[in-house]
């Protein structure tokens, strides 16, 4: 934890000669719910998320947090995330940034935690972006702690102003063993009209040399109106999902719907935050947090 209060201390120490400088943001509020089927049991679930992109002149700075509860026959998960992610763009083209994050799973006192950290290069090219970021995880699970080093890489191109594509992918060595976590997706999204979006995604999630693999197909759409003069991107997803371990394999479903609040310029988002495809824009730190985001939760 202390090295991501680093980050955060990396990104306000950047901020403060930039203090005089305008401010300007991109920020999306999402509330979601959602019902899932696997193998015939149901759950629901529910969640809270906001995303922001700070800027002061060269100094941009990314902020997520979000909160997620599944209940299922008074059993209960929970799920938190967080991350910091200040960068400075030298030209408006080319940025370098670190990076900190925080994931935790919590089902009834088991707790996985992934903390990760590290450094990222930025390009911007007319309608394209990507990251390639290097970094760690500190994996604890029941007390039992191990290292992963994560490689990773977003791309996102917008082909017209209302057609956009991207993809993501990150590789996490485990540290002392012979096994990786591999996650990666692709998707789109296509406005429709002004106020109407459809969007749709593909991830997949695995684990080398456990038998374990998550694989996600996803479609969705929304509509931004305004309600009391601010606008609102309210959305729906199907998701289908099928994985496998060492205990056999299952099949689900997912259903959600949710409202996300647009504050700033963030009329550009693509995508809802509580959907799965979502996941594929946003990108993992870890392979092995995929492996439990990859179906949106």
């Amino acid at each position: 934890m202390s090295r991501i209060l680093t980050v955060a201390l990396c990104g306000l120490a950047w901020a403060v000669p930039a203090g005089a400088q305008q401010l300007d943001h991109s920020t999306a509020i999402g509330l979601g719910y959602s019902h899932l089927s696997l193998d015939g049991e149901g759950a629901n679930a529910y969640s809270l998320e906001g995303e922001s992109i700070l800027r002061f002149g060269q100094i941009e700075t990314g902020v997520d947090l979000g909160f997620n509860r599944l209940n299922e026959d008074g059993s209960r998960v929970d799920q938190t995330s967080v991350e910091i992610a200040p960068s400075y763009w030298f030209t408006p083209g080319f940025g370098i940034g670190v990076y900190g994050a925080r994931d935790t799973l919590d089902f009834e006192g088991t707790d996985l935690t992934l903390n990760s950290y590290g450094v990222e290069a930025q390009v911007r090219a007319a309608a394209m972006s990507g990251t390639l970021f290097v970094g760690e995880t500190d994996v604890d699970l029941l007390g039992l702690d191990a290292t992963t080093k994560d490689v990773g890489l977003r791309v996102r191109a917008d082909l017209t102003p209302q057609a956009s594509v991207w993809g993501s992918m990150v590789r996490s060595d485990i540290e002392e063993t012979d096994s990786d976590a591999r996650t990666w997706g692709i998707g789109g999204s296509l406005m429709v009209n002004d106020g109407f979006s459809t969007f749709a995604s593909y991830q997949s999630s695995e684990i080398d040399g456990t038998g374990g693999d998550v694989n996600v197909a996803a479609i969705g759409m929304s509509w931004t109106t305004f309600v009391g003069g601010q606008e609102v991107m309210l959305s729906g997803e199907y998701a289908s999902a099928s994985g496998s371990s060492m205990l056999g394999s299952s099949d689900g479903n997912r259903v959600s719907l949710g409202a996300t609040i647009l504050l700033g310029d963030a009329q550009q988002k693509r995508t809802p935050a509580h959907t799965v495809t979502h996941n594929t824009l946003r990108g993992e730190r870890n392979g092995l947090s995929g492996l439990f985001g990859s179906f949106g939760f």
